[in-house]
């Protein structure tokens, strides 16, 4: 809510609904982390199956608005928006990361879900791809040296998204090393957190992306959503499915209060 508040919540009017498809999507799928986080930690099983079921039926709408966000950013590129001009590349790389990562990272929980251990760890990953959003949108508002005070300052929004995500980095590297044997899914993480906060800090206005960005802002949009939403349904029904085979005879790791590490 901190992070966010300047930029979309006393904007809301002014927001496109395709920033408004993935605002609310992001904050769902966190809110239902938290509630099966917590579901299972109590010993409500079924609100925590209740959960994780939304959430298979959720990530084609999340990917959908992912989706939504990089065609909205490539289009206000195109378009010349002069804040978009310094952000846009940095958005598009971001995004284009943060949504093969999150369907990665998600379908390898559904596998795992028999094996409580890898299940959470990658479940609760999930929510590290999404943590540099309103993080760096915190230190933009609070931290002077990545304050935004007119159009020579917006690069300073690249490098907060930069610092932020290489915190999230920071995090899960920590949680892996703590127990690498069942904490494999913040070592994937970590290491995909730190390849995107490089090539945000490095490849953001290259011709690659330049070019990435235009050829993406000429797709017509529905296109783009109802690929998003089939490669979401494809991974969750997929996913789900591999995992079903797997549980059968499957070794259950030991709980891992991963709650009480994040």
């Amino acid at each position: 809510m901190a992070g966010f508040w300047p930029f979309y919540w006393s904007r809301l009017h002014e927001v496109p609904w395709e920033l408004h498809l993935h605002g609310i999507t992001a904050s769902l799928w966190v809110l239902l982390l938290l509630i099966q986080t917590r579901s299972i930690h109590v010993g409500q099983r079924k609100l925590h199956r209740l959960a994780g079921r939304l959430s298979v039926l959720l990530l084609p709408f999340l990917s959908a608005g992912l989706v939504a966000s990089l065609h909205g950013t490539a289009r206000f590129y195109r378009e010349g928006d002069v804040f978009y001009q310094t952000v846009g590349p940095m958005f598009g790389i971001s995004l284009a990361i943060t949504l093969p990562a999150f369907l990665f990272l998600y379908g390898q929980a559904l596998r795992h879900r028999s094996h409580v251990a890898q299940h959470a760890g990658y479940m609760l990953a999930t929510a590290l791809l999404l943590f540099q959003a309103p993080f760096s949108r915190v230190l933009v508002g609070l931290v002077p040296p990545f304050q935004i005070m007119g159009p020579e300052s917006f690069g300073n929004l690249i490098d907060a998204v930069a610092v932020s995500t290489l915190l999230a980095a920071a995090i899960a590297a920590a949680l892996w090393l703590r127990n690498r044997n069942d904490a494999r899914p913040f070592g994937q993480a970590a290491l995909i957190l730190c390849v995107q906060a490089l090539l945000v800090k490095f490849l953001s206005g290259s011709l690659l992306v330049d070019g990435a960005l235009t050829l993406f802002a000429s797709i017509p949009l529905s296109a783009s959503l109802v690929a998003a939403f089939g490669a979401g349904a494809l991974v969750a029904w997929a996913s789900w499915r591999s995992g079903s085979r797997s549980a059968t005879g499957a070794r259950r790791s030991p709980p891992q209060a991963w709650h009480t590490l994040l």
